[in-house]
């Protein structure tokens, strides 16, 4: 080969594999995808909304599924839940959801002239979702059986034919239990406002954390000064308490976790506020333990490292 051929070869041939590299990007960008008809099936979760809601046109959202029904009902620019009970809400969570479903978004047109709703298991629904707008228009969100292939669950609408296919994400929104919606504060108190706390077991006092002018003393069958650092850590666990979980009341015996031979009961004293008083049981597993607050008559479960102080020595508190 002539050498002066050898650099014009090179040349063209790399010219050629830049037009084909071009050309198959052109083809990428703008060429359907497989599964992308004109009717619009198969278009990606972005492109693909179910349905969008203005917030200020909801009246009420209703659930119902495997845990039973849920209603929250929009009061001025407030959510309450009405069902199954007044619980107090978990304001984050409520915006969070509420969001979601004014635009509710679907991954994909699964048929849009389905002949047999039977197969997407939608004729038997297993949660429906129900936005009932101020004008007194309702729409259903019907979720079917999980996708074969993938994760996800169909899902149609009742002004609609069409049955999507939703994430495991957009469906956790209509399987959600009560206790997902609810406020998990335990106690509402400033810390600067605790006057003592006490920790008792079979009404017995095991030891008491009194404040005093200069920090705090820790008060078994003598008076020690407390160590302030260590208790302020307490207080902080208490004023900071969540529930980590709501238990079914027909999933326990309440005197076999809570019973009086094993359960502490810690007696928090605040000014110019009546006492608050929680029961603390057994432990549920290594990370949690069962709990009530008194007078709520409702079993929980909190995390076990915001309450094991009960079971330790009071000389762990004590100033060294």
């Amino acid at each position: 080969m002539d050498k002066e051929e050898a650099p014009v070869k090179f040349y063209r041939n790399l010219i050629i594999l830049a037009i084909v590299l071009i050309g198959l990007i052109v083809t990428y960008i703008f060429v359907p995808k497989k599964n992308e008809t004109e009717n619009g099936v198969g278009f990606s979760a972005s492109n693909t909304i179910v349905k969008t809601f203005k917030v200020d046109d909801i009246k009420e959202i209703a659930l119902k599924n495997f845990s039973g029904s849920v209603v929250l009902e929009r009061i001025a620019q407030d959510w309450k839940m009405t069902a199954p009970a007044e619980y107090k809400l978990d304001t984050i969570s409520v915006s969070s959801f509420v969001k979601n479903i004014c635009n509710f978004k679907a991954l994909d047109i699964i048929d849009d002239k389905p002949t047999d709703i039977s197969v997407y298991g939608l004729k038997s629904p297993t949660a429906v979702l129900t936005v009932k707008t101020k004008n007194g228009i309702s729409t259903h969100f019907k979720i079917g059986s999980a996708l074969p292939v993938g994760s996800g669950y169909y899902l149609m609408t009742s002004d609609s034919n069409i049955v999507y296919s939703i994430s495991d994400f957009m469906a956790g929104d209509i399987l959600r239990t009560s206790a997902e919606f609810r406020d998990k504060t335990i106690f509402a108190f400033s810390k600067k406002d605790v006057s003592y706390i006490t920790v008792s077991k079979q009404g017995k006092d095991l030891f008491k954390l009194k404040r005093n002018k200069a920090g705090w003393d820790v008060i078994t069958l003598e008076t020690k000064a407390g160590d302030s650092k260590k208790i302020e850590s307490v207080i902080d666990k208490l004023s900071m308490l969540k529930v980590k979980e709501f238990i079914n009341p027909n999933s326990y015996n309440k005197e076999e976790i809570l019973g009086e031979k094993d359960r502490y009961t810690i007696v928090i004293g605040i000014e110019k506020q009546p006492e608050l008083k929680l029961l603390v049981g057994k432990d549920l597993d290594e990370g949690s333990t069962y709990a009530e607050k008194v007078g709520s008559q409702e079993v929980f479960t909190v995390y076990k490292g915001d309450v094991n102080f009960v079971s330790q020595s009071p000389k762990e508190l004590v100033k060294n």
